[in-house]
């Protein structure tokens, strides 16, 4: 009995000492698992972490063996389920530089992945596609390129991937369709090439595809329309072309429709305004669209940006073009609109645009538009920055009451028929108008900011107000080709930020200002006789000459071609080659003045506005006003070459700027 309670007894406590051990090896290995979390997760982010060859912020600093991993920065864990298992990784905006870990596709728990606006670079690892769960894929704004990454199209629950802003240089994959649950495509800014898949369609959850700034071409696909839920469709700055599908008119849901920047052509749906009743943006310019522009663009009252220049747009523009009242940019320069109204009431449309509470951006330049303007342009929102009207057939007067306008920067009537102050006026441009009589005091009661006066290629005539001198921080004051005289303000080139920006050619009574804009002195009854004499006799020939001059080169000077407006305004300029030639000839006609005279020559005021431009572009220099010349003698007595400069008087023998020869400098 003894031995059998014996036996039962070790038996019990070897039970005991084994459950013990049982407990104490569970408790272990429990305390392990808390604290280095999953083993593939943790060896996933090490190898990202080691991947990493720049961290200028030091966010992974934390990243070590005595923190638990779920507690490193920019990772976040699952609490529930799943636990301890990488969910996320956050990197926005922190400058890392490296090329993407293969081993995050060992992070098989992953829903979101945030690396926008680092310098990532290289291709995207294929081990991405192992990611099924991946819903959010950020990694726009980085360095990305090679080929696409054709596995994640095995991320079956993707519904965010962004490479907006990388350097792809391949095709779009043609099969699309297993992501059939995205809702955002974004591939804007990228070098992707070839045609949209046809694949898109299929993709019946998509909201917003931006395929902007790339190198697409072919046709946009047919049934792209089939998409109800698009919101956005953005193609910009493509090569696309032949026309609109028409099943593009059934996405009714559009908020943003970008197709700016291609090779589009055929007409607009002329009922483009009724089925997009939230449409906010609507931008097709710069492409080759042609016909009339819809009146029932009218019915989209929510329209905000309304852009339609640089196409082949004709006949007139719907006169309820201001009933979408948010519209703030309302673009249609460049197009062929007007030229068929007998009445010549092309601009009907100007009053209905008062009812644009919130417009900035008003541009019709360059087209066939003619008829007076309506004083009702002065009426306008007082937040209007921009007023574009040049190149076409405006007439009659420009309404004084356009100085209600208290933000507008640039006012353009350049090249009208027109016979005539904005507080933050930044450009005025009335040339090549035929207004005549004098500037209006009101022109010059402008604010502090940097401005752009250009009253050139009128009939103005008249003194220049002392007001002139007294806007400060002046940017440019172009008065060329009037009939202005009298004494220009001293305090102008105060005024003026650079002299060479102000220009008077033309104007050959107009004088005085001071030595630094290099103008004629304006003669003063203080002159003794002798000297009046002398500057009678100067003066009579050079403005003869610069008046035949003048008529010689209708090309005008450097000056006006170099500081022109260009670009959308339609302005010409010199292309290279045209500026390579007038380099050319300006340093031959140096040379021979250097080096092939009897005496040397130096020009001494060299300058854009001193190299006049003939019909066939070959440029002249002029004005020897503050000319040396330098003559060589020979001495058996005294060096091989002496030289005698003309330092009396400065200029040539044929021309000497009045102001030296009165002042005998």
């Amino acid at each position: 009995m003894e031995v059998v309670c014996s036996i039962w007894l070790h038996n019990i406590i070897m039970i005991m000492l084994w459950v013990i051990l049982w407990s104490s090896t569970t408790t272990s290995t429990t305390t392990v698992s808390s604290s280095t979390g999953n083993s593939t997760d943790g060896l996933a982010l090490m190898a990202f972490k080691y991947g990493i060859n720049q961290d200028p912020l030091g966010v992974m600093s934390s990243w070590n063996d005595f923190v638990r991993y779920c507690r490193w920065t920019s990772v976040h864990c699952s609490c529930h389920r799943h636990i301890d298992r990488v969910l996320s990784l956050s990197f926005p905006s922190y400058g890392l530089v490296s090329s993407l870990s293969p081993h995050i596709g060992n992070l098989t728990f992953l829903t979101s992945i945030f690396l926008q606006a680092n310098c990532f670079h290289g291709e995207i690892p294929s081990e991405l596609g192992r990611l099924f769960r991946l819903r959010v894929l950020m990694l726009s704004h980085n360095s990305f390129e090679g080929t696409f990454p054709f596995n994640l199209t095995k991320c079956l629950s993707m519904e965010y991937p962004s490479l907006i802003d990388n350097k792809f240089q391949v095709k779009i994959p043609i099969e699309v369709s297993p992501l059939s649950k995205l809702i955002f495509l974004g591939l804007y800014k990228n070098y992707f090439i070839g045609s949209m898949p046809a694949s898109l369609v299929n993709l019946s959850f998509l909201i917003r595809l931006d395929l902007s700034e790339n190198g697409l071409e072919g046709n946009i696909p047919n049934d792209l329309g089939r998409i109800g839920s698009m919101k956005y469709l953005q193609l910009a700055f493509n090569k696309l072309t032949s026309t609109i599908p028409s099943s593009l008119y059934n996405l009714s849901a559009l908020l943003d429709f970008k197709l700016l920047s291609n090779q589009l052509s055929g007409t607009i749906h002329l009922d483009i305004g009724l089925p997009f009743p939230y449409l906010i943006q609507l931008s097709i310019a710069y492409n080759r669209f042609t016909g009339s522009i819809p009146v029932s663009l009218s019915n989209a009252s929510n329209l905000v940006y309304i852009q339609f220049q640089n196409n082949d747009f004709s006949g007139t523009v719907p006169r309820d073009l201001g009933m979408p009242h948010n519209a703030q940019i309302i673009g249609l320069s460049h197009n062929q609109l007007g030229g068929n109204s007998t009445r010549g009431d092309d601009l009907s449309f100007i009053p209905s645009l008062v009812n644009c509470t919130q417009l900035k951006y008003m541009m019709f330049r360059e087209h066939l538009l003619r008829g007076s303007l309506p004083s009702t342009i002065a009426n306008l929102s007082t937040q209007v920055l921009r007023i574009n009207l040049g190149i076409i057939q405006i007439h009659g007067t420009i309404p004084l009451e356009i100085a209600n306008l208290a933000n507008l920067n640039i006012f353009d009537m350049s090249a009208n028929r027109l016979e005539a102050a904005c507080r933050n006026l930044l450009e005025l441009s009335l040339s090549n108008n035929n207004l005549n009589g004098s500037i209006h005091k009101e022109f010059f009661v402008l604010s502090s900011y940097p401005l752009v006066l250009d009253f050139s290629g009128n009939a103005l005539t008249g003194s220049l107000l002392l007001e002139v001198g007294n806007m400060i921080n002046l940017g440019a004051l172009y008065l060329s080709k009037n009939r202005l005289s009298g004494s220009l303000p001293n305090t102008l080139a105060k005024c003026v930020i650079n002299a060479t920006m102000v220009s008077i050619e033309g104007n050959y009574n107009l004088c005085g200002g001071s030595q630094q804009l290099n103008f004629p002195i304006c003669p003063t009854s203080s002159i003794k006789k002798k000297e009046k004499h002398l500057a009678v006799k100067i003066v009579v020939p050079v403005i003869t000459a610069a008046f035949c001059l003048s008529l010689l080169m209708p090309q005008s000077s450097l000056e006006e071609w170099l500081h022109q407006k260009v670009g959308e305004y339609g302005y010409e300029k010199l292309n290279f080659q045209e500026r390579l030639n007038i380099s050319i000839d300006v340093a031959s006609t140096l040379q021979y003045l250097h080096s092939r005279c009897d005496g040397i020559i130096v020009h001494s005021d060299l300058k854009p506005n001193n190299v006049l431009l003939d019909d066939n572009m070959v440029s002249h220099v002029s004005y020897f006003g503050l000319a040396k010349i330098i003559s060589t003698i020979s001495s058996a007595t005294s060096t091989p070459t002496n030289q005698s400069s003309s330092t009396i008087v400065k200029g040539s023998i044929g021309y000497v700027a009045p102001k030296y020869g009165k002042a005998n400098k």
